[in-house]
């Protein structure tokens, strides 16, 4: 998540204040791990063990102790990569600071020693420590990551003292990626934090210079003993920094440009990208494939030259040239070496001579026996061969004898497709930039300077006054192994202020360049920027479009023309809007019915007794609980006159809004019926009748018992119409016996028959006994369902009711009703219910 944009330095040291003041236990166990690791770290660095076992010990009691501390570190304090990253370079600088009082000497035992050694140990251990932490807490706090370190360190040893360069450039590239891989903590910076990071970035890695020390060790690092430690480490830490510094300054801009920079600046960039740049790089490339070409076609017409020279040298055609007339035998007395002699054309240096001449051999096809012809390389014969090469570029030739360096030296074999004496240099072309300041010698220029003359081994271009690119390259193999000697066609850049040939060429690939750029492809980049417009223009109005939905205007509508992903993004949107409003009215209803099902469950509540009358004799509770804000089941108890109770308790069929209308009807009915109760079938029928006319929907039907509690006489004389039996639980000298009062009835609304309805109606009157209980009870009890899986259901069922019913007995109906309850409860669990539950409990006290 992007950070505030705001710059805050105390995120680099408040979680290491909030450590050191929070945890006084961890802190001193982390002092501890440091100090054993810190110790472990100058004893194996130092070399004071002799022993290559021991030594390897120390090595991986320091890895652990390393582990551990970090441990602590990074799963405790937090800190931010930059603090690392801080210590890391404060640490550097000073120590190639010190470096610059180091004095290295070549016949030194070891490069540093004590006491300057202890301090630099000291700051590898800062670098080593912080610069593990910092790529730790990017790797997700793996700590697997320090022992590839590890093994980097001792792979860049081998390679910065026995590595060509080659190998070592691949190294760096390593190092790059993955450092590279260890900087997304950039991305969770403000703008003013990557600002400030990218500009102590720049000054840290313009100031962060390699030491020469460093130059000083080489030379003598392969026969030291302690070269790993004193040499490579400080080496691998100093480009490890400064390659993580090249990582900061690309990955700084991109996570500005991700993270911030506005969707138009993002699409400019991107054309850019994708039209400018690859343009310049097409130039490039074409001016390159240009420029091999010349030089390619300038070189092979210097080699035809170099032998059509020698051949007219021999044949008196050039008396300017140097030539003399030779044996294979006499020149074998002045260079002891004969492998030169058996080419057409070679080259050799006389090195008893007191000059040291270069000397080319040349044996025409008409000469026979051993004869050669010697022709001087001096420079009389480069200017006759630069003035009579035919060169479409060129400002003189520079002749040189080199030695490469020994991984150059292996391409230097290779012949690729040229056979011969005199070869092209395909490397030379690839790389016109030189400098002859090392391993060149008896260098030879045309036209002539001063300098030449002055030193003529070495040779710097700036002191000619002259800066100069290879346009042609040929050499030949000398009498010593891996030693060529070259001749080179240079063009000196300041010729291009200068109307030439390569000036007019030059302008006229610009002029070309410009006017396909002018003609073609800005029409095409023009095009591109349209594109881009048309796209800022869509997501500004899809910007527009969110800000008004989020402010409420529901009815805002997107329109694009054309069929493309904006088409189907705002066909979207819009549909989005229309459900959001859709659901927003829903939300609204159903808030409005639930208000009004609370208000209905309220008004439900209200209409079942508030309280129970008090019997004398009889103790009574009853409970009522919907599966949902209301429902269908209902009772009811009140008096009838001094000592007869009206106790009635209905089931209406369904659940919900409708079933608690009804129910609400019937018990009105029983309220306002007092004159009709003395008649309990009557009763039944007329309820039967109300049904029957007034509810429209014909799956409705009530069950229900309706009784007359006779508190003087201990009876209860009821009538049920298709509800569940009333069941009696009597008990004696702690013995219980249950069972159900059968009686026939059929549920109200069912027949409009009265005849029939009151053919299967029974009034039943039932003595009640002291001890005795009676408990009528609704099917939510007996019915109660659970879905054990997708097809299985597990139903509560009338056995588990009874014989809990029987655990549950008690001499106080309202523990016992809480116990039946208590145990439906664990049967739902979390799950909801499946129908309404009511129960009533009557018991006949103990006569006093």
């Amino acid at each position: 998540m992007v950070q505030a944009d705001r710059f805050k330095f105390d995120r680099l040291l408040s979680p290491l204040r909030n450590f050191f003041r929070q945890e006084p236990a961890l802190r001193k166990k982390l002092f501890i791990y440091l100090a054993i690791f810190s110790g472990l770290f100058f004893v194996t660095t130092g070399e004071i063990i002799p022993s290559s076992t021991v030594h390897s010990i120390f090595f991986v009691a320091m890895f652990i102790f390393w582990f551990k501390s970090n441990q602590i570190i990074l799963n405790k304090i937090k800190a931010t990569p930059a603090f690392y990253l801080a210590v890391f370079f404060a640490a550097g600088f000073l120590h190639n600071f010190l470096l610059g009082f180091v004095n290295v000497s070549a016949d030194a035992p070891g490069l540093i020693k004590y006491p300057q050694l202890l301090l630099f140990q000291a700051l590898w251990l800062l670098m080593i420590w912080s610069a593990g932490l910092l790529f730790t807490s990017e790797s997700k706090n793996r700590q697997g990551y320090l022992a590839l370190a590890a093994l980097f360190l001792f792979i860049s040893h081998h390679l910065l003292i026995f590595g060509h360069p080659i190998s070592q450039w691949i190294f760096y590239l390593m190092i790059f990626y993955s450092l590279m891989k260890r900087s997304t903590w950039l991305e969770n910076l403000s703008r003013a934090e990557l600002g400030v990071y990218l500009i102590l970035v720049f000054a840290l890695y313009v100031q962060f210079q390699r030491p020469e020390y460093f130059d000083q060790m080489k030379k003598i690092a392969d026969s030291t003993d302690n070269a790993l430690w004193t040499y490579s480490l400080p080496y691998l830490l100093y480009y490890t920094g400064k390659i993580y510094l090249i990582v900061l300054l690309i990955k700084i801009p991109l996570v500005l440009i991700y993270n911030y920079a506005p969707i138009s600046r993002k699409l400019w960039l991107a054309s850019l990208f994708q039209s400018t740049i690859p343009q310049f790089v097409q130039l490039a490339l074409l001016l390159f494939i240009f420029f091999l070409f010349i030089s390619g076609w300038q070189a092979d017409n210097l080699r035809q030259e170099v032998f059509r020279l020698c051949k007219e040298a021999v044949e008196g055609q050039k008396t300017t040239l140097k030539v003399e007339k030779t044996s294979v035998k006499q020149l074998y007395h002045k260079t002891h070496n004969t492998r030169v002699f058996t080419r057409d054309l070679s080259v050799a240096t006389l090195q008893r001579t007191s000059a040291q001449k270069l000397i080319l051999f040349f044996r025409p096809e008409t000469l026979s026996g051993d004869s050669l012809f010697a022709v001087h390389l001096d420079s009389t014969f480069l200017r006759e061969l630069f003035s009579q090469t035919n060169l479409i570029i060129g400002s003189g030739l520079v002749a040189y004898r080199f030695r490469p360096n020994p991984f150059l030296a292996y391409l230097y074999r290779i012949r690729f497709w040229q056979a011969g004496a005199i070869r092209i240099n395909p490397l030379g072309l690839i790389n016109p930039f030189f400098s002859l300041k090392r391993n060149y010698e008896h260098i030879l220029t045309w036209p002539p300077n001063a300098f030449e003359r002055e030193n003529p081994k070495i040779l710097e271009w700036t002191k000619l006054n002259a800066y100069p690119i290879i346009v042609g390259r040929i050499f030949f193999s000398l009498d010593e192994d891996d030693t060529y000697f070259a001749i080179d066609i240079f063009y000196d850049l300041k010729d291009l202020f200068q109307w030439n040939f390569m000036t007019q060429v030059l302008l006229i690939l610009i002029f070309v360049f410009f006017l396909i750029n002018s003609l073609v492809i800005r029409r095409v980049v023009k095009l591109g920027v349209q594109i881009n417009q048309l796209i800022i223009r869509r997501i500004a109005q899809l910007r527009k479009a969110v800000r008004a939905i989020s402010g409420g205007n529901l009815d805002y509508r997107v329109t694009f023309t054309g069929d493309d992903e904006f088409t189907e993004l705002a066909s979207h949107f819009n549909r989005m809007s229309r459900d959001l409003k859709r659901f927003m009215n829903e939300a609204r209803e159903k808030e409005r019915l639930n208000q009004e099902l609370k208000i209905a469950h309220e008004v439900q509540l209200k209409m079942l007794p508030t309280s129970l009358p008090k019997i004398a004799g009889y103790q009574i509770a009853a409970d009522l609980t919907t599966a949902n804000e209301v429902g269908g089941d209902f009772y009811d108890v009140f008096a009838l006159d001094d000592h007869r109770y009206l106790i009635a308790i209905g089931d209406v069929s369904g659940k919900g809004m409708s079933a608690a209308f009804y129910m609400a009807q019937i018990i009105s009915l029983l309220r306002y019926s007092r004159p009709f109760i003395d008649d309990l079938k009557k009763l039944v029928l007329q309820l039967n009748d109300f049904l029957m006319k007034e509810v429209l929907d014909s799956n409705v039907f009530v069950t229900i018992i309706l009784g007359i509690l006779d508190a003087k006489r201990s009876t209860f004389q009821y009538i049920r119409a298709g509800h569940p039996l009333p069941i009696i639980i009597e008990s004696k000298a702690d013995q219980k016996a249950l069972k159900e009062i059968q009686t026939k009835g059929i549920g109200l609304g069912i027949t409009r028959s009265a005849s029939v309805l009151e053919k299967n109606l029974e009034i039943k009157k039932i003595k009640l006994k002291t001890g005795q209980t009676l408990i009528l009870y609704t099917d939510g009890f007996t019915e109660a369902t659970i879905e054990a899986d997708a097809v299985n259901k597990i139903i509560y069922g009338e056995e588990r009711f009874k014989q809990h019913l029987m655990r549950c007995f008690h001499s106080d109906p309202e523990r016992m009703l809480i116990c039946i309850k208590n145990d439906l409860e664990r049967f739902y669990g979390a799950r909801p219910k499946f129908d309404d539950q009511t129960i009533l409990i009557l018991q006949k006290e103990p006569s006093s």
